[in-house]
């Protein structure tokens, strides 16, 4: 449990979509499974968090509250990245399409 509290998102991470561009495949998979992947993580890591939080207030452990908290705001955060991120990822590619068509 330890070393999911102590993940902090990385640079390469924020990048992970531009880079992975340049290795698509045409067509519009790489899209949908980039949608995919970043919804279905980020759901799952943030109903992971907000069921931790439930056990702990049921067992009365208030001590382990406070990180699973901060862990669920930073996910969440990144979510919200994310959801802003759609427009650059789509664009992104369509310029990568245009490139190998031309």
């Amino acid at each position: 449990m330890a070393r999911i509290l102590s993940h902090r998102p990385c640079g390469a991470e924020k990048d992970s979509f531009s880079a992975a561009i340049g290795h698509a495949m045409s067509g519009d998979e790489f899209l949908k499974n980039t949608f995919a992947n970043k919804t279905h993580s980020r759901n799952f890591e943030i109903a992971a968090y907000t069921s931790l939080l439930s056990l702990c207030r049921a067992a009365g452990l208030e001590d382990a509250r406070a990180p699973l908290e901060q862990s669920l705001q930073e996910e969440e955060r990144r979510a919200e990245w994310g959801d802003s991120d759609v427009e650059k990822v789509t664009l992104e590619f369509v310029r990568h399409e245009e490139r190998q068509t031309a």
